[in-house]
């Protein structure tokens, strides 16, 4: 894993509507996505989302997941 990065999640992007305490995510560096997505997965996390992959404006692949505590976290992977 390359670092943790923090970042400020903005819902209206998404068409949703904001709500207290959903605005800010952690993210994790990686190298190597699908790696990092099996070793999450076998951990079980109370939740995990698909690779979901952005191309433009430039590749940026990542998922998502809920620790035992509640805690959403963004694994990604990119080259910027």
């Amino acid at each position: 894993m390359g670092g943790v990065y923090f970042g400020i999640y903005n819902a209206a992007h998404d068409n949703e509507v904001p709500k207290y305490g959903d605005n800010m995510n952690l993210s994790l560096k990686t190298k190597d996505i699908d790696r990092d997505y099996k070793k999450v997965k076998s951990l079980k996390p109370k939740s995990q989302t698909d690779i979901i992959t952005i191309k433009q404006p430039s590749l940026y692949k990542y998922f998502q997941f809920e620790d035992p505590w509640g805690n959403v976290w963004e694994m990604a992977e990119y080259n910027y």
